[in-house]
């Protein structure tokens, strides 16, 4: 096409990221999921509540990232960045509990929910497009990623849940 560079053109390391969370975030999915346990309130998960999907611990994923950029041969290629293996939300909300020390509630909804409450919430609308893809298993191939810098050393779940709602407190 004509006016668009080719990622190769670009010379760019180009890198896909799951999910994220973790201290500094304000805006994610499941970072919205540890705000609203550690607010007391009922926690709305996006999807199933057993579907497994992986998420990304921000320090994880940007220690990879610094590393990818410092190699000369990842530029010109997309790189996936994994997050800490698979967990749900079930799994998430009972690590939030143990960390809170009280139990938490869990809500999941689904696409029919999420399009009847998108009719009265603009912002839910515009979520509606990449809403599909939080009702499926998400497990990244990083073989291509440890072919280049080794196998990742991610922080456990259990670990990254407790400092960002330890952050989350600290901030109220």
């Amino acid at each position: 096409m004509k006016g668009y560079l080719r990622r190769e053109e670009t010379n760019a390391a180009i890198l896909h990221l799951p999910d994220f969370y973790g201290p500094q975030v304000y805006i994610s999915t499941f970072q919205n999921a540890l705000n609203e346990a550690a607010s007391g309130k009922t926690v709305n998960w996006i999807g199933k509540a057993d579907v497994h999907r992986e998420y990304v611990y921000v320090p994880d994923a940007m220690r990879i990232a610094a590393a990818v950029g410092a190699r000369a041969e990842a530029f010109g290629a997309h790189w996936c960045l994994p997050g800490s293996g698979p967990l749900s939300g079930r799994e998430a909300v009972d690590i939030a509990a143990r960390h809170l020390g009280r139990s938490v509630k869990l809500r999941s909804a689904g696409l029919t929910t999420l399009r009847i409450l998108g009719l009265f919430n603009r912002d839910l609308r515009g979520f509606l497009q990449v809403a599909p893809d939080y009702m499926k298993p998400v497990r990244y191939d990083v073989r291509k990623l440890e072919g280049l810098l080794g196998p990742p050393q991610m922080t456990a779940y259990e670990t990254g849940i407790g400092v960002t709602l330890s952050w989350i407190a600290s901030r109220r």
